[in-house]
């Protein structure tokens, strides 16, 4: 494929409600295909990070060692199957806006690629559900069909987004400058900042404050097709 533009973006919160990967795991957690110890360290770390005792950044970091420790041992074929089972009720979190906005940047030269701290599993089937390129997310390293407990990636980690969107930027030879980056977190500065259109996307309170100290736009998801098309007419 032949790219000239791209636009980067995120899942969680951005374009679907909630957090896919932890609504994954309980839905893994509740067919006995995740470890029972790495479920409940996932919930304490989940309880810590709002409450403010762990940051957001150390809470990916803890989460992506226990996502892969807690599928140690399983079989990837079914944990497929899983996957399709339970993105087909997921979907519906999406936003109805994120299927318009999507096709509409397709529509405008765009290559869509969904840059997420997530896992692979899902966040792949969100990418293909949504009819982006790609989807570059966290996943697990799995031998003989079978998943070893370690990771593959390191995207979830502090500068994991920022060096991946560099990293295509060189390899495709493509100026960030006409580039867009879609986030609505904390974590999703490192990829806003490196763009010429950042584009803030239903932020929590953190982004929105730093959103305002830049300058930047600031959109709703039931506003943002109609917003989007006005910034790029």
């Amino acid at each position: 494929m032949n790219i000239e533009k791209i636009a980067f973006c995120d899942f969680d919160g951005t374009l679907s409600q909630g957090y896919i990967s932890m609504d994954f795991m309980d839905y893994l957690f509740k067919e006995n295909l995740y470890a029972k110890e790495s479920y409940e360290k996932q919930m304490q770390y989940f309880k810590e990070t709002k409450t403010g005792k762990l940051s957001y950044d150390a809470w990916c970091e803890k989460w992506g060692q226990e996502w892969a420790n807690g599928l140690k041992g399983q079989d990837s074929n079914l944990i497929q199957i899983k996957s399709s089972e339970f993105f087909h009720n997921f979907k519906q979190n999406i936003y109805d806006s994120s299927y318009g906005l999507m096709n509409y940047l397709k529509q405008k030269g765009y290559t869509l690629l969904l840059i997420s701290a997530g896992a692979y599993e899902v966040v792949s089937l969100a990418a293909l559900e949504l009819g982006m390129y790609k989807a570059y997310s966290t996943k697990n390293h799995i031998e003989n069909n079978i998943y070893t407990g370690k990771l593959k990636t390191n995207i979830h980690l502090l500068g994991g987004k920022r060096k991946k969107i560099k990293n295509i930027s060189d390899t495709k030879k493509i100026p960030l400058e006409n580039c867009i980056a879609m986030g609505d977190s904390i974590s999703d500065i490192e990829m806003l900042e490196l763009v010429g259109i950042p584009i803030v996307l239903n932020p929590s309170l953190d982004l929105f404050d730093f959103t305002k100290e830049k300058k930047w736009t600031i959109f709703k998801h039931n506003n943002i097709l109609e917003e989007i098309k006005k910034l790029l007419n």
